[in-house]
């Protein structure tokens, strides 16, 4: 909503102005793409993308400011510290999901429900990977959904190497349904023996089973989720499931190259409430 006295854009001029934005944004992802492919000068740039000599240059600067590009000692661009971040993520998290995927079709197939993989971002969940069961009513979450880490299963499994300060920063951050009183205190029990057990508000009553992924230094990499409405999945039925997804979890993080050295997948030094 526009504030009172201020200046508006006519509809023309917005519509320009947005295709302008488009155009530049669609000239600098393809400066990424060649540089990607094969280091090369300014010129060169200009020449192949049909560009002018002062757009490419006004791009290329922009883009190396942003650390997306820099430049060689013989003046060639080449991928930035930032693009090569960004292919590090999207390599390692391609790997993670192949990895993952096999346990998880498995886990999915032997118990019925739905299998989930998920990592962290900042202070939320992104789910990276499903698994579907064989139950007729299935948890049917979408690759890509973000929660407040605080509110699901996979991102209390997310958050088992966080202390007890963190831990109160996030939960408000969670819908007022997911903050019950004994929040921090069940996420140390959670903690302690190594795996979730989460029942969701109604009128969905997820009831869920997660734990954590390991990678080679000992640090949590993503987690898994095993859930179920409430019609299929009662708490005994959680509790006898629990080791089937812990080990599940064991397994997947030993292909990731975590060992028992590295760190173990229950931690003991749990902040409690003073």
């Amino acid at each position: 909503m526009a504030k009172r006295g201020s200046s508006r854009t006519a509809p023309g001029e917005e519509e320009e102005g947005s295709s302008k934005g488009t155009q530049t944004l669609d000239r600098g992802l393809a400066i990424l793409e060649q540089v990607a492919l094969q280091p090369m000068q300014r010129s060169e740039i200009a020449a192949l993308l049909g560009l002018s000599r002062s757009t490419s240059f006004r791009l290329v600067k922009r883009l190396v400011e942003l650390g997306f590009l820099s430049q060689a000692r013989d003046g060639r661009l080449q991928a930035g510290s930032k693009l090569m971040q960004l292919g590090a993520v999207a390599t390692s998290q391609s790997d993670l999901i192949a990895t993952a995927a096999p346990h998880l079709n498995a886990l999915a197939s032997t118990t019925g429900c739905s299998a989930f993989l998920g990592r962290r971002e900042g202070d939320f969940s992104v789910h990276l990977y499903r698994a579907a069961g064989t139950q007729r009513v299935l948890v049917a979450t979408p690759v890509g959904t973000r929660r407040p880490l605080a509110e699901t299963s996979l991102g209390k499994a997310l958050l088992f190497d966080d202390n007890l300060t963190s831990w109160e920063r996030l939960l408000p951050q969670a819908a007022l349904e997911f903050r019950f009183e004994n929040w921090i205190d069940e996420m140390i029990q959670h903690v302690q023996r190594g795996v979730v057990i989460h029942q969701g508000p109604p009128p969905e009553s997820i009831r869920a089973i997660a734990t954590p992924i390991r990678d080679a230094t000992g640090k949590i990499a993503a987690a898994i989720t095993l859930a179920s409405v409430s019609q299929y999945l009662n708490h005994p039925q959680m509790e006898t499931l629990a080791p089937k997804v812990r080990g599940t979890a064991v397994a997947i993080s030993r292909e990731l190259g975590w060992t028992e050295a590295a760190s173990p997948m229950v931690e003991q030094n749990v902040a409690r409430r003073p």
